[in-house]
């Protein structure tokens, strides 16, 4: 059983992990800017980012982790380990191109995607035309990465999820006897 609850503390770290690596891109991607601040900034860039990072695994955990428990009530009945795999397959790949498309838009407007975005939704074409001049390539190649980092994060750091033992979340008080 500790490895089934082994499973939770590398998914939230699969995400730390994934967040910092699309800090890294956002940072190297944006290098003409980020190459004249000093190395402390930089590195202070990812200390004082690591807290952001951790409350937004942290959001990125909330399902599977109400799934566990669901899945401990259900027993056999409810496959949990499909549904985290397309559960984090959505979620990257959305938080992935909401990062491509942060990119693109940081280098045109100066500021990071926040809900100045909203005042654009009623006119995109305006938002398209003044992220018009980001190069596309670099743009897919950030999108490509993310992705990969994705996929190699969570495939390596979860494996996995192990099965529930015999009989668990079975009426009768399954999880009182385990």
């Amino acid at each position: 059983m500790s490895s089934r609850f082994g499973f939770q503390p590398r998914y939230f770290l699969a995400w730390l992990l994934w967040f910092e690596v699309a800090r890294a891109v956002f940072v190297v991607y944006q290098w003409d800017k980020a190459s004249a601040l000093p190395a402390a900034t930089l590195l202070g860039t990812f200390g004082y980012g690591l807290w952001l990072d951790a409350s937004a695994a942290a959001y990125c955990c909330v399902l599977p982790f109400t799934g566990f428990v669901v899945s401990a009530l259900a027993g056999e009945r409810f496959s949990l380990g499909r549904l985290v795999a397309g559960y984090t397959a959505v979620v990257g790949l959305v938080l992935a191109l909401l990062l491509a498309l942060d990119l693109g838009l940081y280098r045109a407007w100066g500021f990071r995607l926040d809900g100045t975005l909203l005042q654009y939704l009623s006119t995109p074409r305006e938002m398209a035309a003044s992220a018009g001049s980001a190069p596309r390539a670099g743009l897919l190649l950030a999108l490509a990465g993310l992705l990969l980092a994705g996929g190699g994060l969570y495939g390596g750091l979860t494996r996995r999820l192990p099965a529930l033992p015999a009989g668990f979340g079975r009426a009768g008080g399954g999880l009182a006897r385990h």
